[in-house]
């Protein structure tokens, strides 16, 4: 078994023992920043670590109504400019710790004035050290070069920091039971997905989509393909798609498609069915029913499950048909050509 399979089927112990660490020390974030008032939040990330920071995005606007976006780090470590960082909270996200530009923005955003956090697998690495507050991913060592449980620990972190700043329970309702939940949907998806890969053996070129919460499980679903499988995935809002794109579409290129029930269900169903008519073969993830129905292939995923956390099963479906469709393609997904496990930037 590869490190990476055997990693992806361990993240319900993984989330298991980590949820509970993180939660406390989520707790110091509510005590050190509990009274302070926050203007905005900035999330700065690389690589799959990236993608959690999108979803970071989504939660703390949608479950915090703070405005948050993605910082760009080059601004600090290349064009060496200072911005007003006052009232501003700013989160890196690096599985190692050792991301250069992430630590230098987190730094530079610290003397600013900006309250910071960091949320990383190794506590005592300088992105640790360089934050004000720290919220562990407790993964464990990650030895297969693609990040998978460090991905779901980093997206757990997440849910921590947006309880600590306040989100409604309600918003967030059945989290601590997502463990349980994490072990039901890979034993669900295991075999179906291997088979769904065979199928795939001979793509070079795939498309993964996604609206919402979604969209970062789209994102790091293409990245896993690109990096284990060296096959030529987009990842793509479902919205941006359309706006141009979509143009590139012919009769049976792979598209994945990610959905939830709820406000982005009725475009992605149009979508979809758009995609049909132009003959795309089409797989679908997630909870969105209507999605799940039209589609020729498809993935159920987390029906009761708040939308908020859905990405950390969805997601699920991505890493395994990344290890498999590796497999089948006879690629060792522990040994990616040109990647190493660290990567620094600056």
């Amino acid at each position: 078994m590869s490190k990476m399979r055997s990693e992806i089927l361990s993240q319900g112990k993984v989330l298991a023992e980590a949820i509970p660490q993180q939660l406390h020390d989520a707790e110091a974030v509510r005590t050190v920043l509990g009274g302070q008032p926050i203007r905005f939040i900035s999330l700065v990330a690389r690589g799959t670590s990236d993608h959690a920071a999108i979803y970071g995005q989504y939660l703390l606007q949608y479950a915090n109504g703070l405005p948050a976006g993605l910082a760009t780090p080059s601004i600090h470590t290349l064009y060496n400019k200072q911005l007003h960082m006052e009232g501003g909270l700013v989160v890196g996200i690096s599985q190692s710790g050792q991301g250069t530009d992430v630590i230098e923005t987190i730094e530079q955003a610290r003397a600013a004035g900006a309250s910071t956090i960091a949320i990383t697998n190794d506590l005592s690495s300088p992105l640790a050290e360089a934050a004000q507050l720290t919220i562990g991913c407790y993964a464990g060592p990650e030895e297969s070069v693609a990040a998978t449980k460090t991905f779901t620990t980093s997206l757990s972190a997440l849910v921590c920091l947006s309880q600590a700043l306040g989100a409604p329970e309600e918003l967030l309702e059945g989290f601590q039971e997502l463990p349980e939940k994490v072990d039901a949907t890979l034993a669900t998806l295991d075999e179906p997905l291997g088979q769904f890969a065979a199928t795939l053996k001979d793509a070079d070129k795939l498309i993964s989509l996604g609206r919402g919460f979604q969209q970062p499980v789209a994102f790091e679903t293409a990245l896993k393909l690109k990096e284990t499988c060296y096959v030529h995935a987009w990842g793509m809002s479902s919205a941006d798609f359309l706006h141009g794109p979509i143009a590139i579409v012919e009769d049976d290129l792979p598209v994945l498609m990610f959905g939830a029930s709820g406000p982005t269900s009725p475009m992605q169903v149009e979508l979809l069915q758009r995609l049909q008519k132009i003959g795309a073969n089409l797989a679908v993830f997630g909870a969105d029913q209507n999605l799940l129905s039209n589609a020729k292939v498809a993935f159920p995923i987390g029906k009761d499950v708040a939308e908020p956390l859905l990405p950390l099963l969805t997601v699920l479906g991505g890493q395994l048909l990344s290890c498999h469709l590796a497999e089948v393609k006879g690629i060792n997904p522990d040994k990616p050509r040109g990647l190493q496990k660290v990567t620094k930037t600056r």
